[in-house]
């Protein structure tokens, strides 16, 4: 695969998406390189995808261990049942 291979074949790529960029395969379907500067875009994104992993990493310590005085709350309810447990309570 060598330039000039974009991710929808149908579409161009906006002429404000720069293509030396890493990973580039002219992937903008909403043309949101047009309206923001894209050195934001990634700093955005970076900062979103940090922030879903720390939210993915606290779900699953949720069910591996929990604090003292959450089974009278909740009683040993786990992830999802644990929604259904609060909202009881």
């Amino acid at each position: 695969q060598g330039k000039g291979v974009q991710a929808i074949p149908f579409s161009a790529a906006p002429d404000t998406l720069p293509s030396d960029m890493v990973g580039y395969v002219g992937f903008d379907p909403l043309g949101f390189s047009t309206l923001f500067d894209i050195k934001f875009l990634r700093e955005a994104e970076l900062k979103h995808c940090r922030a879903a992993m720390l939210a993915a990493a606290g779900s699953i310590a949720q069910d591996l261990g929990t604090f003292p005085g959450v089974e009278k709350v909740i009683g040993d309810a786990k992830m999802t049942g644990a929604h259904d447990a609060f909202i009881k309570a």
